[in-house]
């Protein structure tokens, strides 16, 4: 603990009270301004100012500083500018490290935040209450607000785990105002990260993404500093769950993604079924701006088609070792 009383318990009584208010009744959350997040000035965030961690196990992830057992981080306006046995930083804040590991925030590259809320009404023991089937069923209903509390519930745990860094996948955007809302609680956490737009739940694979919206939401949102970027989910091109998820031709995701592109938005796509990969290398899709997820079914030769053009995958081991009907 350092000497204004920060430590592993107040972090997680914090997180914990921030999540629990995701769940209050809607009346409770209006009088805290939180009911239209889309239409309310920005949350006013702690100022980052600047501090030292003293004396902690630093594990740098860097190689040219390696992994120090006892190290200082020096931090200024959210950037780190120093790492090393000794920091000379007189006159700043010490943060006391002793006996604590001190490491860069983890990164989380998939989460669909819109479905947090939904958790309690799942079952992995009927059939009719697994995570399509809930998703499916309430996405349709979702107001703005269900958006923008369910994402602060899953960003509160997000921080709690050490994750500073999340793509929000999101699949359920019924509107700018969800989209807008979705954003806003990113915003107000104060967490990096990237809102990956996409289709409501259940939309016409015959129809687009809100292209429309997208340059607003570039303009409106993404900020100067880096905190909060954007890019664009795809329904799946190999058919898998496409009753739930979606699925799209090819014709039709040159349409959305090249709409992304010629914006500078990446482009994430799940691919848990097999054929995706070829689909999108015949069809001239594949590059460095695109991410993939799930690598279920992929072949040798897929894998080299990825390297060839650059591509990432995101893999989620725990769900990928069970059925891939569950991804």
């Amino acid at each position: 603990m350092h000497k204004d009383g920060f430590d592993r318990r107040t972090l997680l009584t914090g997180t914990t009270a921030l999540g629990a208010a995701g769940l209050l009744p809607g009346r409770s959350f209006a009088q805290t301004g939180a009911a239209n997040p889309a239409t309310r000035p920005a949350a006013t965030l702690p100022t980052r100012g600047e501090f030292v961690v003293r004396g902690a196990q630093v594990l740098s992830m860097d190689d040219t500083i390696g992994d120090l057992p006892s190290g200082d981080v020096h931090v200024r306006d959210g950037s780190i500018v120093a790492v090393a046995a000794n920091v000379n930083a007189p006159g700043v804040q010490v943060i006391d490290g002793k006996g604590m590991i001190c490491m860069p925030g983890f990164v989380d590259t998939h989460w669909h935040h819109w479905t947090n809320v939904l958790r309690p009404l799942m079952r992995a023991d009927d059939p009719k209450l697994t995570y399509f089937p809930v998703t499916a069923a309430c996405g349709v209903v979702y107001t703005p607000e269900d958006s923008y509390r369910s994402v602060r519930l899953g960003l509160a745990q997000a921080l709690s785990a050490g994750i500073t860094t999340t793509q929000n996948w999101a699949h359920n955007v019924r509107s700018p105002a969800h989209a807008d809302a979705e954003m806003g609680a990113m915003r107000d956490t104060g967490i990096r990260g990237r809102f990956a737009y996409g289709n409501p739940a259940l939309h016409p694979n015959d129809k687009t993404i809100d292209l429309a919206d997208l340059p607003r939401a570039k303009r409106d949102w993404v900020s100067k500093d880096g905190m909060l970027t954007l890019g664009i989910n795809s329904r799946s091109v190999d058919n898998f769950n496409a009753a739930t998820r979606g699925g799209i031709t090819a014709e039709m995701a040159k349409k959305e993604w090249g709409a992304a592109r010629e914006l500078g938005l990446p482009i994430t796509m799940h691919t848990s079924g097999t054929g995706a990969i070829k689909t999108l290398n015949d069809a001239g899709l594949l590059g460095p701006d695109v991410q993939l997820v799930h690598p279920l079914g992929t072949n040798e030769e897929d894998r080299a088609t990825l390297a060839k053009h650059g591509v990432s995958y995101s893999t989620s081991p725990v769900g990928e070792a069970g059925r891939a009907a569950d991804i």
